[in-house]
């Protein structure tokens, strides 16, 4: 995967999770307060900003953005994609 394949998977990632936590009506520091993050942390994610998106902070954000299975195993995927180096 190139560069800006993996950059691109990123900012749809950042995408879908602002969109979800918007969804549920959280803050920036709500939502990073629940995964015990801090709010310029997730807002990083959301930018697409995080070149390792960490399993466990996917995880509980799909389950705090109640998203369905098959909506977590593509935000999974593109974490993968946006994971992956050059």
């Amino acid at each position: 995967m190139s560069e800006d394949g993996s950059t691109l998977a990123r900012r749809q990632l950042g995408k879908y999770l602002r969109d979800g936590r918007e969804g549920r009506g959280l803050t920036l520091h709500e939502a990073a307060k629940l995964i015990q993050r801090s709010a310029s942390t997730l807002q990083r994610m959301e930018k697409g900003g995080v070149a390792q998106m960490r399993d466990v902070d996917l995880d509980a954000l799909c389950q705090i953005y109640e998203f369905d299975a098959d909506h977590s195993a593509a935000m999974k995927g593109l974490a993968a994609q946006g994971n992956e180096l050059s």
